[in-house]
């Protein structure tokens, strides 16, 4: 945005010296990129951000420089105050108001179109433009003094008497005042009258209706489009205007009709023309929003000490609405053209702005006493806690995207639940992950493709799935694949589903939960007979299973088998049990006995185990799974499995009578229960 420090001055009556303005106004937040020499008139070249379109105007500008330099804006909206009666010459249709919340027109009649004033043509030159007539060039003017872009039409040169806002029909071309043809479709905005396109909407206007010096009668447009809309047309047709450029930045509803009024009066004033009445056709205006502001909070956040009336005075002159609320509070509402402001941060940003950031004293931060255990109740201490176990375990930490692309989903049949990105970059990053479990694989992929097939990576990160809305959880997963510890002595020592189930269940004992079931349950991505559920107190907080290798090796290209787990650690969290009491340790000796049962083969082993310490009580204090065997001994559809269990009491020591009911009272219920038979006793 140029800046003519002459042309502002007819706004601000700022008598500080270039440098000192460009001083004031880089603490305020502009960045003044050069300061070129026009005509002897110093002219800024300011960047200005995306969030700040106001500033892409002198009045916008002029007001900031008002604030910081403590004066007051000399510029008020113009009122056109008398206008001719006019018959309905034309009407305005609106195809659809999302694409048009607002489309104004006015007739000029009888303009005298010629050649502009010599200080209007300065003006237009140190802005970087090019007179043209005394219309357009007042349009020009008005665009760089308000920030609202403005379109003159030869009114004698439209067709049917109709304005239509409307989306180009497929095939419709349209020459637009540079002499270039352009082909138009569906996915863009045009301005058109009963027969053609005669305006690329918002973006440059056409040859068949410019103004020249044969125009008689001017139709003045001033309109608010849709951002998006004009930016993707732009881009599309290789086309960037001054126009463009703001309406892709959106410009402000509420100076729509005044910007039209000014040109209106400007254009009486140079082309004597006769303004008639203005026609619009609109949407609802939104409600303001309403800002409370506590004077005593902002002071604490900022370091300062200002009083409300300094804050009051501030905000006035950046054309806020403010009301005393009480001793401390403000109601503060923002201006139209700034919707970068919507809650109170955005608030104490504008004060420390324009009070100076050099004025706010440097302090030291307030450091909290350290803590020597960070509190054992947030998913904070959970995550870290997890990381600090399963690396003790000889496993890497990996780091992937939370956006994958659509094919990783559809291979693991996991598309149903997943939440889709409104505007993705690219094809890769369309969908947030509905679990970890898809980038630890392609981490196995890549891995695998370098010749690293022994792999053993876990991740803990957010996850995100949509039934009726968007859910947001923290899942650990983990996944291993080839050898787990290679050495002289541990060749053979490799991945399978008992060593993750055993790095679960060790992450599960640093928790303090210690009853963990895993129960069959199919997941399509993982392989049937290796597809089980995860089971704590009653509720399913994961799964743990080996990779369906007909995915791994037709989408992921890895021919070996992976075994993965994935838990919902929002779940686990209310499980965790810490809390660690002393206990003596036992005065009277253990006893043991190994027992060898033929079940059937379908028969769990969590239902077995289950059994035997309901019926084992206080005096079973230790099961441990020891061997299962199958072969000629055993009958078709049955399998042996040898338990050892540990009895004792806290009170005697154990008789072998006192033993030997104990496990009759186990065997007996879970020939009941499981139908087992015993086949040994030691």
């Amino acid at each position: 945005m140029l800046l003519p420090l002459s042309w502002l001055k007819e706004y601000v009556d700022v008598k500080l010296s270039c440098d000192k303005l460009i001083e004031l106004l880089t603490s305020a937040g502009m960045e003044v990129e050069a300061v070129l020499d026009q005509g002897g008139d110093n002219v800024l070249e300011i960047e200005v951000t995306p969030n700040r379109p106001d500033w892409l105007s002198i009045v916008g500008l002029a007001r900031e420089v008002a604030v910081i330099s403590g004066v007051k804006l000399k510029f008020k909206p113009p009122v056109v105050n008398q206008v001719i009666k006019t018959k309905n010459e034309f009407s305005i249709l609106i195809e659809d108001k999302k694409d048009c919340s607002l489309y104004s027109a006015r007739l000029i009649k009888n303009c005298n179109v010629k050649e502009s004033p010599a200080k209007m043509i300065k003006r237009l030159e140190s802005a970087g433009l090019r007179a043209v007539n005394n219309v357009v060039d007042i349009t020009n003017f008005c665009l760089f003094e308000t920030g609202q872009p403005l379109h003159a039409f030869d009114y004698d040169k439209l067709e049917g008497n109709k304005i239509e806002v409307r989306r180009a029909r497929n095939g419709e071309e349209i020459t637009t005042i540079d002499g270039i043809k352009h082909k138009l479709d569906s996915r863009i905005l045009v301005i058109a009258d009963s027969k053609r396109p005669v305006t690329i909407a918002g973006i440059m206007g056409g040859k068949d209706t410019e103004v020249t010096e044969s125009t008689k009668n001017v139709l003045l447009e001033s309109a608010s489009f849709d951002a998006v809309l004009i930016r993707r047309s732009s881009r599309m047709l290789g086309i960037s205007s001054e126009s463009s450029y703001r309406f892709e930045r959106k410009v402000d509803f509420d100076n729509v009709i005044p910007a039209s009024n000014r040109a209106s009066v400007l254009i009486e004033e140079s082309a004597r023309g006769k303004i008639a009445e203005l026609k619009s056709v609109q949407q609802k205006r939104k409600t303001a929003n309403v800002i409370n502001l506590s004077i005593q909070s902002a002071n604490n956040i900022l370091g300062v000490a200002l009083k409300p009336s300094n804050i009051k005075k501030f905000f006035d002159g950046l054309g806020f609405k403010v009301v005393v609320s009480g001793k401390d509070g403000l109601k503060i509402t923002p201006p139209s053209f700034r919707t970068d402001v919507t809650m109170q941060e955005d608030l104490l940003e504008e004060i420390a702005r324009h009070h100076g950031y050099d004025k706010i004293p440097a302090r030291l931060p307030l450091v909290k006493p350290y803590l020597s255990e960070e509190p054992r109740n947030n998913l904070r201490w959970l995550n870290n806690k997890a990381r600090q176990v399963l690396t003790a375990q000889g496993l890497f930490e990996a780091i992937t995207y939370s956006l994958i692309n659509e094919n990783v989903l559809k291979a693991l049949s996991l598309n149903s639940a997943a939440v889709r990105i409104a505007n993705p970059l690219s094809k890769e990053q369309e969908f947030m992950r509905p679990m970890i479990l898809p980038g630890l694989l392609s981490v196995v992929k890549h891995n695998y493709n370098r010749q690293e097939a022994d792999i053993n990576i876990f991740e803990t990160g957010k996850v995100y799935n949509f039934s009726k809305s968007i859910s947001e959880t923290t899942n650990l997963a983990v996944c291993i694949s080839g050898k787990l510890l290679s050495n002289w002595q541990n060749k053979e020592y490799k991945a399978d589903l008992f060593k993750l189930k055993g790095i679960i269940q060790n992450l599960f004992d640093s928790l303090g939960i210690t009853e963990m079931d895993c129960v069959k349950r199919r997941q399509v991505f993982l392989d049937d007979p290796c597809s089980l559920a995860i089971i704590i107190a009653g509720q399913t907080v994961g799964f743990i299973g080996r990779v369906n290798r007909n995915i791994l090796s037709s989408y992921f290209d890895v021919q070996k088998d992976v075994y993965a787990a994935e838990i919902n650690l929002d779940k686990i969290l209310p499980l965790v049990q810490l809390d660690v009491q002393f206990k003596p340790l036992p005065k009277f000796p253990s006893s043991l006995r190994a027992l060898s049962l033929v079940v059937k083969q379908q028969e769990k082993y969590a239902d077995i185990v289950g059994v035997m310490k309901a019926e084992g009580g206080n005096e079973l204090k230790k099961i441990e799974f020891v061997d299962e065997y199958k072969g000629k001994q055993i009958a078709d559809g049955y399998k042996s499995l040898t338990f050892s269990l540990t009895f004792q009491s806290a009170d005697s020591t154990l008789t072998d009578d006192e033993v030997n009911i104990i496990q009759e009272r186990i065997l007996s219920s879970l020939k009941i229960k499981c139908d087992a038979k015993l086949r040994a006793i030691n």
